[in-house]
């Protein structure tokens, strides 16, 4: 090999490592253009009712900082519960600024005091730009758990005398709340001797008063080491 082809190959070679360092130490405009996608999602919102309006609280996380202006739309949708009558009908479009990664949309739930089986509604994006949609709808449950059952006492009611009987004591369970000056709560989920299978507690959620009724509840529902909840009461 002569020495004027052994030069021209050396210059071939260093041009093209040249190149491969002017790729790599390219300007910040290339590195935009290769900046991933990032993705959104929304989170679901599981809250007791309130007695009054209060606010539903639903995150949309964006899964990496981008330099680009991201938008999504949002809107809610009926399920077992519906618009105008547990909660406000919301939609709407959020911007996330560069840089940023985590926004929120908040949903007026209307307040009830009523004791339900729990509703839910959802929250749906759409139209994302300049992001895709990983999670693009949220659950919002609500659990009813509220202290007012109204309960139709006919043919359930019994006389406030007797003929040959004195009264000695009631309790016509008048109140907003159980006396526990007549009353006492026995909590706890060991069997009570014969293998009972729920745990008693004192939580409305088992026991409260309603329009001069005590109500108590069972649920199927893990709580403790049982499997199932009520209520045990006595007026020792």
């Amino acid at each position: 090999m002569n020495t004027p082809m052994i030069k021209n190959f050396v210059l071939l070679i260093i041009g093209f490592v040249c190149c491969l360092s002017c790729k790599k130490s390219g300007g910040g405009n290339d590195n935009n253009n290769n900046e991933p996608t990032p993705s959104l999602k929304i989170n679901d919102v599981t809250l007791n009712r309130q007695n009054s309006d209060f606010a539903f609280r639903f995150f949309v996380d964006l899964s990496a900082k981008s330099s680009k202006t991201v938008t999504v739309q949002y809107s809610t949708i009926n399920g077992t519960a519906k618009a105008g009558e547990d909660y406000e009908n919301t939609s709407g479009t959020l911007t996330f600024q560069p840089g940023e990664t985590e926004l929120y949309v908040d949903v007026t739930v209307k307040g009830d005091s009523l004791r339900q089986a729990q509703q839910n509604f959802y929250m749906q994006l759409s139209n994302a730009q300049n992001s895709k949609l990983s999670i693009p709808k949220a659950t919002a449950t609500i659990i009813n758990d509220g202290t007012y059952l109204p309960t139709n006492n006919t043919g359930y009611s019994t006389p406030d005398n007797y003929s040959g009987y004195k009264l000695t004591w009631s309790d016509e369970f008048d109140g907003n709340a159980l006396n526990t000056n007549n009353w006492n709560y026995e909590s706890g989920g060991g069997g009570w001797g014969n293998n009972e299978l729920e745990y008693y507690t004192s939580r409305p959620q088992n026991v409260f008063v309603s329009s001069g009724n005590l109500i108590i509840e069972a649920r199927k529902e893990n709580y403790g080491s049982n499997n199932y909840t009520s209520a045990r009461l006595n007026t020792a």
